[in-house]
């Protein structure tokens, strides 16, 4: 989990989405009508900064597509019985900056899924190339973690930084100038062993790398796959982590075994994984809880399905998805499946059920999916979205503080945030647009878990919400796929004007829409207005970071209204 904020300069007003509205078009599965609330496209295309923005190492300001992130934490380098461990790279798993073998590795797998089952809508948006960007990083870095000794894996690094009120959670400020000078703790880096062989970390880390390789073709990432497949199995010990922010509930690891068995099996085109698939999926896959970093069974159940991939320990498994891993995917309501990251659980029931219809040719799911998706882009009582920095709508309210270190950009200063709790003292600042980025969601602690929100809720929008208004890699997962699988269905409008110049503050011109998407134009007015644009991030020297006036062009269309920013000419 993340932390608060510290000293904001200014708020970049309104970050862009794009649009025209396209009456029919070659690139979509569906002529269903659009959304009021969101350009599918464009959302899509956001979605994925949150990655950028959570990017550690030596190679952030290169492949970060964000302008104010910059290089940090280049001395993650460790030991282990001797030998030196480099384990820099990967993703700050929220608002703070530890890296958590889990999430990370949920989080990767549920984005190769968006690739796998809808990589057709990153293609189509031209969104696939910063996709692969973001699950090379992640493959890469799970490759660093795990430590061999000739050609077998004797331990994986399952952790770097230290929770609770030390390094990394008891500071806040930018990652890039985050100081020895204010460590409690110290930033350490944890390892497996006999007593906490991380059954489940390993397995769904292998997971995420045959996915990588069934997806992308990355040879080194099966072998790798292989690799720690086999050290987690050949443990004499199995048990789930001991990481004290991320304990598992159910003490359960079969569903990354079993994930990672039926990708393996795709990858080498044998049957060799399957007795670690069946009988262990039979008896847990009955589960009505939403996927999450705590448990894929919906997941698992999916691709158990589909035997022309998986092999003979396939099983008729969609029946059990419907009645039991989509019982709550039906209302009229927001489905409030837990009051932590709420909106994340919510989009991964979406998901869940977006899979479904796709792997079983139905259309039980989709329109309600959609009409959830439309609750988080504001289609609810209080007019209140949970994207950051979207902008889509003059009458919606977009989070502006979310709970992010980065995003908020602090200074190193002394006393500009409490050592005790380290949640800012300076309130509701943000230097940085964390545009994208799906915070927390509805948190409403009366309601009882898999209820329905039909109207007024609680939210607030404000730094020290670390409930409601935090961001994480795994928060934004289910997400980026469930507007892929619905950018195919209903997407048909959502195409960009004019790509070079229509990026939020502090968003490179890396990943564009392609403008030959334009299929009809919309009837304009045009507004100047004036905008700050981030132009560095923070740096050792001052903690803090410069910026420039950028004009910006508020293009009035039938669809939406939508912020273009001009690039600055320097």
């Amino acid at each position: 989990m993340g932390l608060k904020s510290i000293k904001k300069t200014v708020a970049a007003v309104s970050a862009v989405t794009i649009a025209a509205v396209s009456s029919a078009s070659a690139f979509v599965t569906s002529a269903a009508p659009a959304s009021e609330y969101l350009d599918y496209a464009s959302a899509l295309q956001y979605s994925l900064y949150i990655y950028d923005a959570n990017m550690c190492g030596k190679d952030v300001s290169a492949k970060s597509a964000l302008t104010w992130r910059g290089n940090c934490h280049t001395n993650d380098v460790f030991d282990f019985n001797g030998k030196k461990v480099d384990l820099t790279g990967g993703y700050h798993d929220a608002g703070d900056h530890i890296k958590f073998g889990l999430p990370a590795a949920y989080s990767a797998i549920v984005l190769e899924i968006a690739y796998d089952q809808f990589g057709d809508a990153f293609k189509q948006t031209k969104q696939d190339a910063h996709l692969k960007t973001i699950l090379d990083r992640f493959a890469d870095y799970f490759k660093k973690c795990a430590v061999y000794e000739g050609d077998e894996v004797v331990a994986f690094a399952y952790q770097v930084g230290t929770g609770g009120g030390d390094y990394d959670h008891g500071y806040w400020g930018a990652p890039e100038v985050q100081p020895d000078a204010y460590k409690v703790g110290s930033r350490g880096a944890l390892f497996t062993s006999e007593d906490n062989p991380c059954t489940d970390i390993v397995a769904a880390t292998a997971a995420a790398l045959a996915f990588h390789y069934n997806n992308y073709g990355d040879a080194n990432s099966l072998k790798a796959a292989k690799d720690l497949y086999n050290y987690a199995m050949k443990a004499e010990t199995k048990a789930v982590s001991k990481v004290p922010q991320y304990s598992r509930w159910d003490a359960d690891y079969w569903d990354y075994v079993s994930m990672a068995s039926l990708q393996l099996n795709k990858a080498t085109k044998t049957n060799d994984y399957d007795a670690n698939v069946n009988p262990n999926v039979v008896g847990k896959m009955y589960t009505d809880f939403a996927s999450n970093w705590d448990g894929i069974w919906p997941l698992v159940n999916l691709y158990n399905n589909v035997s022309k991939y998986y092999g003979s320990s396939t099983l008729n498994s969609m029946p059990i998805v419907k009645g039991n891993n989509l019982k709550w995917a039906e209302g009229d309501g927001f489905r409030f499946v837990m009051e932590w990251g709420s909106a994340r659980m919510n989009a991964s029931l979406q998901l869940t059920g977006l899979l479904y219809d796709k792997l079983n040719g139905t259309k039980d799911y989709t329109a309600w999916a959609k009409n959830q998706m439309d609750f988080i882009f504001g289609n609810n009582s209080q007019k209140q979205a949970f994207m950051v920095g979207y902008n889509y709508r003059d009458d919606v309210k977009y989070p502006k503080y979310p709970h992010h270190r980065a995003a908020d950009g602090g200074t190193v200063s002394p006393g500009t945030w409490d050592t005790s709790t380290a949640l800012p003292l300076i309130q509701n600042t943000q230097k940085n647009v964390l545009v994208g980025a799906l915070v927390g969601g509805p948190e409403d602690p009366g309601k009882t878990q898999n209820s329905l929100i039909t109207d007024t809720f609680r939210y607030t929008d404000s730094l020290n919400n670390y409930v409601g208004n935090e961001v994480a890699i795994d928060y934004s997962a289910a997400f980026v796929a469930s507007l892929a699988a619905l950018y195919l269905e209903y997407g048909a409008g959502g195409k960009v004007v004019d790509p070079p110049s229509r990026m939020a503050p502090g968003v490179k011109d890396t990943y564009v829409i392609d403008s030959s998407l334009v299929t009809t134009a919309a009837t304009t007015s045009v507004i100047t207005s004036t905008s700050s644009h981030k132009t560095a991030p923070a740096t050792a020297d001052t903690g803090v970071t410069a910026f420039i006036p950028v004009m910006g062009v508020l293009v009035v269309t039938t669809a939406a209204m939508f912020v273009l920013k001009k690039k600055a000419d320097n």
